[in-house]
């Protein structure tokens, strides 16, 4: 394909997309979507964990436990016959839950693979789901202290229903920790994401130098969650319902 003869064509789709007069392109999807939900934590033994480091990372793993708000940025890129070719979703977090109180985040995931999508009659996205093992940033805080375990989930556009899980294992001692995150879509208003001083919160690994775990004072777990899933203008500001957030698309043809 010769570059120089690339067109972008933008479209706003009221009704479904006709693809078969393109036979050689690939039709992209490439919204934002605000999930409100529920985040909870749990800890499990690994091979070389002991009973007293399994207890102090339950205790942290729980710290995080209530609502979260996190945006879903994914882009899904379909075939002509209307099957995936590829697609990613990352998730930034808005705001999370620290002991009870709600706590402004900027946390960000590595981009998650997207592995299915079902698509509506008019020709937008249903549901999608999504499976990586890395999905903790390397910058994150405390990332050399743990081994990524994976994020898996599914968001579906029509119902509005979200949910995923998001697992590290803990270097220093094997202890698994896993984040639960179940939420809707939301009405989306045009707002810029939060500010932080500290983007890395949630899901925040436990410091095994640190005394044992005072609920006041722990490092935070940085989510993907919170997935989880802080994100530009929506996509959506415009008054559409979340049933209709798969129609906005663009087509990108490159002749030879």
């Amino acid at each position: 394909m010769n570059k120089k003869g690339a067109i972008l064509l933008l479209v706003i789709f009221s009704v479904a997309p006709c693809r078969n007069a393109l036979a050689d392109s690939i039709f992209t999807i490439d919204p934002i979507v605000t999930i409100k939900g529920t985040s909870a934590g749990t800890a499990t033994k690994g091979p070389t964990t002991s009973d007293a480091d399994l207890k102090n990372a339950q205790d942290h793993a729980k710290l995080y436990d209530g609502p979260t708000e996190f945006q879903a940025d994914y882009t899904i890129n379909l075939k002509p016959d209307n099957t995936l070719d590829n697609g990613t979703v990352t998730f930034t977090t808005v705001s999370y839950t620290e002991s009870g109180t709600a706590t402004a985040s900027g946390f960000k995931t590595r981009a998650i693979k997207i592995t299915g999508v079902t698509l509506n009659g008019d020709g937008s996205v249903a549901t999608f789901t999504f499976d990586s093992t890395d999905w903790y940033p390397p910058t994150g805080d405390g990332a050399d202290g743990i081994t990524n375990n994976g994020l898996s989930g599914s968001i579906s556009i029509k119902t509005g229903d979200s949910t995923y899980t998001a697992s590290y294992k803990d270097k220093s001692n094997g202890a698994v920790y896993k984040y639960v995150v179940t939420g809707k879509i939301d009405t989306p208003t045009p707002s810029p994401p939060p500010k932080c001083s500290n983007c890395d919160e949630m899901f925040t690994p436990f410091d095994e130098d640190d005394e044992v775990p005072d609920h006041d004072n722990l490092p935070e777990p940085t989510p993907i969650l919170l997935v989880p899933l802080a994100i530009g203008f929506l996509f959506l500001a415009a008054g559409r319902s979340p049933a209709n957030q798969g129609r906005t698309a663009r087509r990108e043809i490159e002749s030879k």
